[in-house]
């Protein structure tokens, strides 16, 4: 007689399950006042990111199309003011988050987490109703922690024997995942319409690093698609559209297609609740990517010293310890030193992905702005004089890589001398954090368009956001008065 299928019953529910009950119960009220202060601070520095990115390049054309397409006018473009349906408003301030580079990191999940979800929970508190202060931290808490968690899970083999590249973008995966809760959080989802839009989500999941590779516009424009698709996951359940149950850890789930099942479901779980991964961001005081922060910050503190001079330099050495830091930052060498391409179309680009380009401008101008990144500075004469005696050199240990990676370089000068600086922790790193006034300031470089006065009044409203009762203030105060 033929038996029937049996099923184990011990197997554990996916670990969205938790993640859904986690984004449903946190209120404002059980966040811990270090998560708090550190959320407002991220939503700051993402504002003033996307403020900056406003016509960035791919930006204001992105911003042109979407706004033909028209549609409902539910939420609102940060730094413009047009009225455009939810899950496009997202696309494009989430594109103008990421735009140039200045959004957080968190250095150990290698993933843009606020540039996706501060962008959904804007979109989302504007085109589900009213949303307080103390509710809009609250999501925005939870979907920085949940996109970090998701991240942390896959197990990284940076270098050596068992380098694995990675093809898959965590910070386009996750942040659609993450994103969705925080939609369904914002929109007053129950529990079970709020699992059916993970699980849309998880349908939606893609990205790669081939635009980080190349240094090409589609880098941001990825960013502000999984916030799109967060936004449209919460749109589809609320219609009554299932999802996936298992999204996770089902037999087709994410950690299994997208990481063939090597993770570690602890990285999502443990302390859930308790912690919050968002409080471990780096913001970048730097408008590049961040594994060139260290780096770049060894060779400011090298051209700090005393008789350092330009003229002097004979040949940069940057040592990277990994392949993958290696790949993305280096390879290949004749596209990221390329002097033609770097004042080309993807210029702007290709520079926040070159270690070359930034160690050479860094060590020209003594910072790595947005300055540095213009057309003006990648045809400037003296950055690519410098930038052709940078020699970028893949020195693994063993295949023992470290996040952040430390920065280590060299500068050998024609008399024969060498200086040689190796920073484990760059400024803004949480074991070398920016301060809230440093944060400020790096955000009034970012709101330009704005008066001071209506920049420093936007700044105030976010970092004493608990005391706003209505979120949508913070958007008609990114818009610049003369176009109101």
């Amino acid at each position: 007689m033929t038996q029937p299928n049996t099923f184990p019953s011990s197997k554990p529910r996916d670990a969205a399950e938790a993640l859904v009950s986690h984004a449903l119960r946190t209120r404002y009220e059980s966040l811990p006042s270090a998560t708090v202060e550190r959320t407002k601070l991220i939503m700051l520095d993402t504002m003033g990111a996307a403020l900056a990115g406003r016509d960035a390049d791919g930006c204001l054309a992105l911003r042109k199309l979407v706004t033909a397409w028209g549609g409902t006018p539910e939420a609102t473009l940060i730094g413009v003011g047009t009225r455009i349906p939810a899950h496009n408003a997202a696309l494009v301030n989430a594109t103008m988050a990421r735009a140039l580079e200045l959004d957080e990191v968190h250095e150990q999940a290698l993933v843009h987490s606020a540039a996706t979800i501060v962008p959904v929970a804007l979109a989302a508190a504007e085109r589900w109703g009213q949303t307080s202060g103390k509710e809009l931290i609250a999501a925005v808490a939870v979907g920085l922690d949940v996109c970090c968690r998701l991240a942390l899970a896959p197990t990284l083999r940076l270098g050596g024997a068992g380098y694995v590249p990675r093809a898959i973008s965590r910070t386009y995966t996750t942040g659609a995942l993450a994103g969705a809760l925080v939609a369904a959080k914002l929109a007053g989802a129950g529990e079970d319409t709020m699992r059916h839009a993970l699980g849309i989500a998880y349908s939606q999941c893609g990205g790669n690093q081939q635009g980080l590779s190349e240094g090409v516009l589609m880098v941001r424009v990825q960013q502000g698609l999984c916030a799109s698709q967060a936004i449209l996951s919460q749109e589809l359940a609320d219609t009554g559209i299932s999802g996936v149950s298992e999204p996770l850890e089902g037999k087709f789930g994410y950690y299994e297609a997208f990481w063939r099942g090597d993770y570690d479901r602890q990285a999502i779980l443990a302390g859930l609740g308790e912690r919050f991964e968002g409080d471990k961001v780096s913001i970048k005081p730097y408008a590049c990517c961040k594994y060139a922060h260290t780096g770049i910050a060894a060779a400011l503190e090298l051209a700090g010293r005393d008789g350092f001079h330009l003229q002097d330099v004979e040949r940069v050495i940057v040592r990277v310890q990994s392949t993958d830091c290696w790949e993305l930052l280096c390879d290949p060498l004749e596209l990221k030193s390329n002097e033609a391409e770097l004042a080309g179309r993807n210029g702007w680009s290709l520079a926040q992905f070159s270690f070359p380009y930034v160690i050479a401008a860094a060590l020209a101008r003594g910072r790595l702005s947005m300055a540095e990144l213009s057309l003006d500075s990648r045809r400037d004469p003296q950055i690519l004089s410098l930038l052709r005696k940078v020699k970028p050199v893949l020195e693994e240990n063993s295949g023992s890589a470290h996040l952040p990676e430390p920065g280590d370089v060299e500068i050998r000068f024609t008399s024969g001398r060498s200086v040689r600086q190796v920073v484990k922790h760059a400024p803004g790193h949480p074991e070398r954090p920016m301060t809230e006034a440093e944060v400020l300031g790096k955000f009034l470089g970012c709101a330009s368009r704005l008066s001071d006065g209506r920049a420093r009044l936007l700044a105030d409203s976010i970092l004493a956001l608990d005391d706003l009762s209505d979120a949508r203030t913070l958007l008609k105060l990114s818009i610049p008065e003369n176009t109101q």
